[in-house]
């Protein structure tokens, strides 16, 4: 099996570091799906990633035909398939500048991710503050650790085992992770799918999480407050 074509549904933060590693591949071998006023905008603006844009084929569902390779990369979303020829995957990318590693225990992986998410992205959307207070502060880096720690007992009641705790230093101390950056664009989050599922999976298995539940409230808060819940209006005696 030899992977050619290609068909990207996603352009976010995940589907623009596809794009820009197989930057240097035939454009019309690679096209990204979408309709409407996201189809629209897509072939307006293209997509810029690093400052730079790119361009590539904007095809609707039915229009993009068989792929060889379908990659999905919107949020909050799950496919459920099984990879028949995994390899054929780790090959196709071989040729382009993406990290690609094929995993034999990808649950396990998943919740290595997830703790990192809940533990890395969670805390600065709280604080709204840029990654490098995990470094510079022992209280932000406190309660990433406690963060983590729940995810971890969590995943051991479940018979997972996910790496110890630790991350190497972020050479950028100003970036903002994605729950910071829908925050501060006045969006709502994937909060339910973060710390959301973390209070109800603590629930069933009788475990407390209370740092993940008083995260979970907080950053609804702020959802309320982008919402404009909280502006009230000053009375006039």
């Amino acid at each position: 099996m030899e992977i050619t074509k290609v068909g990207v549904i996603g352009a976010g933060a995940i589907g623009a570091y596809f794009l820009w590693g197989m930057r240097e591949l035939p454009r019309e071998d690679i096209c990204l799906i979408a309709k409407g006023e996201r189809k629209e905008r897509l072939i307006r603006n293209g997509i810029i990633i690093n400052g730079e844009r790119y361009d590539y084929p904007v095809k609707e569902p039915q229009e993009a035909g068989k792929v060889d390779l379908l990659l999905v990369a919107t949020k909050y979303g799950a496919l459920s398939s099984i990879l028949k020829d995994a390899q054929a995957v780790v090959d196709f990318f071989a040729k382009t500048t993406c990290k690609c590693t094929f995993k034999p225990d990808i649950i396990t992986e998943m919740w290595y991710k997830y703790a990192i998410n809940i533990s890395r992205n969670l805390p600065q959307a709280v604080l709204g503050v840029g990654v490098g207070a995990y470094d510079d502060s022992e209280h932000v880096e406190f309660i990433s650790h406690r963060l983590w720690d729940e995810v971890d007992t969590v995943a051991r009641a479940k018979g997972i085992t996910i790496s110890p705790y630790g991350f190497a230093h972020s050479p950028r101390k100003n970036a903002h992770l994605s729950t910071l950056q829908d925050l501060m664009a006045g969006r709502h989050t994937e909060i339910d799918m973060f710390a959301g599922a973390m209070v109800r999976m603590g629930r069933e298995l009788g475990i407390p999480v209370p740092y993940c539940e008083y995260t979970f409230h907080a950053i609804k808060a702020l959802e309320e407050k982008n919402d404009g819940k909280f502006n009230y209006q000053e009375l006039k005696l």
